[in-house]
């Protein structure tokens, strides 16, 4: 599955409405074959760690924003459950294959293919996106973001861009911070070399460059951070805080020096689509105008948001925007519950099983990247699937299958790995 999700860009299309994708369809299928053969494997990593509290609560929450928009029609309950299997069933199956894998043996596996990906962002680069533009034109429609009616070219005069199979730049920004720090804390592991850890580090820290996205850079930066200061001791921990409050304070009053008056994502841009954002569910501020509502009636076919009086919102990309307009403030809560609770289950635990040690700075800068980015491309399946092998890894440790922890992996785990 982890694979299958790298693999198929999430823009290439067979049908285009409803849209139908082979991301889609490797989703559905995967839900389906393991609803029909795994039911009791999938109750039990779901109510281990109580991860069956805070998705109950945000399934109600898609429950009640259709039954509020649409009453007890069979399309709401068809947009908001299929929003819920498209965003939650990436984590829950996730789970599923961290709780039945081998994790050393996945980390080693996924090592190729890591640093496979690194050679063809540069590739893409140094070929002006052409394998990009090869993939998307294999398959017969496209909801990209650029024209591939002939060749494009995404790099810009002050940065480069690579979108490997992804839809954008910032997705292929996001798999690689995600990749990053799954591997940092798994130095001095004994898994693998660390000369090879670093040099995988080091061309992941290059392959983001590369692609052009910022707040994946950000992300990671933040990770590291993170990761350094709870490896500290109390004394270490102190400082480093006070170093890194004051290093940040000098960094973002330049950053919004330069943030406030810049042409795009501007703080003043920012409030405004908050604005919007607010008075667009004014009729439904608890539930929201339904997970449809902003891909189908703000944006349709266009790639950027604009109201009755032609005022420009760009694409609004922040989950928080997105979930106000779609789910209203309760969804927006419980989606953030999820990740607080999330973190504290990984975080409790990081001293007590090496393989999750540092599972939480990943859990931290995925939200923070959904927060300043959004949902770019689907780019949350990747935060989701390594938050979710994490989560499933736990359990294995603390309650073991019934094969052994050292035995290799099945035939059936290597095709959902």
């Amino acid at each position: 599955m982890i694979i299958g999700i790298i693999l198929f860009p999430s823009t290439a299309l067979f049908i285009k409405n409803p849209s139908l994708s082979p991301y889609h369809v490797l989703i559905y299928t995967f839900t389906l074959i393991e609803i029909c053969y795994n039911r009791n494997e999938i109750s039990k990593v779901l109510v281990k760690n109580n991860l069956c509290f805070p998705l109950c609560c945000i399934a109600s929450c898609f429950f009640f924003t259709a039954v509020a928009n649409t009453g007890f029609s069979s399309k709401g309950f068809y947009y908001e459950g299929r929003a819920f299997i498209n965003e939650f069933s990436i984590l829950i199956f996730s789970k599923l294959v961290g709780y039945k894998i081998n994790s050393n043996v996945l980390t080693k596996r996924l090592y190729p293919i890591t640093l496979g990906i690194c050679i063809f962002v540069l590739i893409e680069v140094l070929t002006a996106n052409v394998p990009y533009w090869l993939i998307n034109n294999a398959f017969p429609l496209n909801s990209g973001f650029y024209n591939l009616a002939e060749p494009i070219n995404a790099s810009e005069s002050w940065r480069t861009r690579a979108f490997f199979t992804t839809a954008h730049p910032t997705a292929l920004g996001t798999l690689l911070m995600v990749l990053f720090l799954y591997y940092l804390p798994y130095y001095n592991k004994n898994v693998i070399l660390n000369s090879k850890l670093v040099f995988l580090l080091v061309s992941l820290f290059i392959a983001v460059l590369l692609c052009g996205s910022r707040t994946s850079l950000l992300c990671i930066i933040f990770g590291i951070c993170l990761y350094i200061i709870f490896k500290m001791g109390i004394v270490f921990k102190i400082v480093a805080i006070g170093i890194i409050i004051f290093s940040f304070t000098t960094v973002v009053n330049v950053f919004i020096d330069n943030f406030k008056y810049s042409k795009g994502s501007s703080l003043d841009f920012r409030k405004n689509q908050l604005i919007f954002s607010i008075s667009t569910i004014q009729q439904n501020p608890i539930f929201g105008n339904g997970s449809d509502y902003f891909s189908h009636k703000l944006l349709g076919d266009e790639s950027r948001v604009t109201d009755s009086s032609g005022n420009d919102y760009g694409g609004m990309e922040s989950v928080i925007f997105k979930l106000l307009i779609g789910r209203g403030f309760i969804g927006l809560f419980f989606y953030y519950l999820l990740f607080l609770w999330i973190f504290i289950i990984l975080f409790k635990n990081r001293n007590r099983y090496q393989e999750i040690e540092g599972s939480y700075i990943l859990v931290a800068s995925g939200i923070l990247f959904l927060s300043l980015s959004g949902y770019i491309a689907n780019s949350f399946c990747f935060i989701f699937t390594f938050i979710g092998l994490q989560l499933g890894i736990l359990e294995n440790k603390q309650n073991p299958p019934l094969i052994s922890e050292n035995t290799e992996v099945s035939s059936k785990d290597k095709v959902n790995s």
